[in-house]
């Protein structure tokens, strides 16, 4: 299969990599280290004018570079392709090599080490470190996220971190000020302000908005994949935990690590909070301490990407680290504890 862009034309494989809701991603022959998206013919029917448009505005975005420091970082679209009749059909992008997506790093212990039996609090760490690197890095070059995914988001076992499916972004062409919404999200990562629309489409994602969801990636990565929403209920064993209905609890500002809950309590199996040092908490504290009634003060509150990375430095920095201890056992945590919450946690 054969498709044409501005830098030439482009040989496609006949069977795709992946297949996904929109579009299916092949491999490019003749163009090493890029695949093409073609969109499925249905999406090019509702949205292949809007979409061809929002490409062509992210190509033109100059100031945004894919690789830094020799990583890739944001799977940027490089050219827009067409078919033998010159219909647009998709685009193509860098490829992303590693095959790991950032929930099988923030989900538990036990599967967790299946994939990666060195993995320790300091890749944690660096995962978020490098996650608020490149959402500050996006925002910082006037691009919002939006669907801020766990899907979207591919990692290495070096700590290193890439965004995938760029076409969903927000964007805003620099030129004209035409604006191209993201009008996708999944509801547990959205912000209360996103949850409160009653269709994602018609949604305002904002920088802000993209904080709050970062947040919650970080909580997670530091936090042995507890989410700052989910809750155990009292009285209740820990087999029938989870009171975790996301958009309610996020709408109403329920999270139990912040707040006390009629009825609700930190799950057991979550580690304490005080296991982060206190800047880090205070930061967490910044953006989900809220309550339904306070949602729109709130969001000048929320620590920022940048903010992020500033205070998640001098933890990502390499070993030997001070801010770093090591237990007996090589388990990594932060040096503000005198004793290894995780010996403790994983003994009881």
């Amino acid at each position: 299969m054969i498709c044409k862009g501005r830098k030439g034309r482009y040989q496609l494989s006949t069977t795709p990599l992946g297949n996904g809701g929109e579009g299916a991603v092949y491999e490019i022959s003749n163009c090493k280290g890029s695949v093409a998206k073609l969109y499925h013919p249905q999406k090019l029917q509702s949205s292949g004018v809007q979409l061809e448009k929002k490409l062509k505005t992210m190509i033109s975005h100059v100031q945004i570079n894919p690789v830094v420091d020799g990583f890739l970082k944001v799977a940027w679209p490089q050219d827009i392709l067409y078919d033998d009749n010159n219909r647009f059909v998709g685009f193509v992008m860098p490829k992303v090599d590693s095959g790991l997506k950032i929930y099988q790093i923030e989900q538990d212990e036990k599967h967790r080490l299946k994939l990666f039996p060195n993995y320790t609090w300091k890749y944690a760490v660096q995962y978020a470190y490098n996650l608020s690197w490149v959402v500050c890095y996006l925002h910082l070059n006037g691009v919002v996220i939006g669907d801020l995914n766990m899907n979207n988001i591919v990692v290495d076992r070096q700590g290193h971190v890439t965004l995938i499916d760029c076409d969903s972004f927000d964007i805003k062409n620099l030129q004209t000020g035409e604006r191209f919404k993201c009008e996708v999200g999944m509801e547990e990562l959205l912000a209360p302000e996103i949850q409160g629309a009653v269709v994602v489409a018609n949604a305002d994602f904002t920088a802000a908005s993209d904080d709050f969801s970062l947040a919650i990636h970080i909580f997670r990565l530091l936090m042995m994949n507890a989410d700052p929403f989910c809750a155990a209920l009292v009285g209740k064993s820990v087999d029938s935990t989870t009171a975790f209905n996301t958009n309610r609890n996020i709408m109403n500002g329920e999270s139990p690590f912040f707040r006390n809950i009629a009825g609700r309590k930190i799950p057991p199996w979550a580690p304490p909070l005080n296991m982060l040092p206190p800047e880090i908490v205070t930061a967490f504290k910044n953006t989900f301490s809220y309550r339904q009634i306070t949602i729109r003060q709130s969001i000048s509150k929320r620590t920022t990407a940048e903010q992020w990375n500033q205070i998640l430095l001098k933890y990502a920095m390499p070993e030997p680290n001070p801010n770093l201890k090591t237990c007996r056992k090589h388990h990594v945590f932060a040096a503000h504890q005198n004793l290894c919450p995780f010996c403790k946690m994983f003994s009881s």
